[in-house]
């Protein structure tokens, strides 16, 4: 940990290239690694949203998950949120699913 706070003061962008490529494998000084980075900001951002529904309104949807290990750095998502991911709007109101999960947003019960 010491050595990525070294590096960090030193050369903020490079460390967070090195934790994208140790920890997500994707470069972001790359095109494709740009793109697997906004589609992991997107969906850390839906998460985030998916929780609060949780805790206010109730489960949106039963089936929705993160699909990383990782968390992005929060330096990534930037001042433009709202414009760069949400289409200017200021909820997400559908949330999406994998392929494979059923379109059912009620919970999975054991009978």
């Amino acid at each position: 940990m010491k050595d990525f706070v070294n590096t960090y003061k030193e050369d903020a962008n490079e460390a967070k290239r090195n934790y994208y490529l140790q920890k997500l494998k994707f470069d972001v000084k790359e095109t494709k690694g740009k793109k697997d980075l906004h589609k992991m900001l997107f969906r850390y951002l839906e998460g985030l949203q998916w929780v609060l529904f949780y805790y206010y309104r109730g489960a949106q949807h039963w089936r929705w998950y993160y699909p990383y290990h990782y968390a992005p750095m929060i330096s990534d998502l930037g001042t433009t949120i709202v414009r760069d991911f949400l289409d200017g709007n200021t909820i997400i109101t559908s949330f999406k699913t994998d392929t494979n999960c059923s379109e059912n947003p009620k919970p999975y019960t054991p009978f």
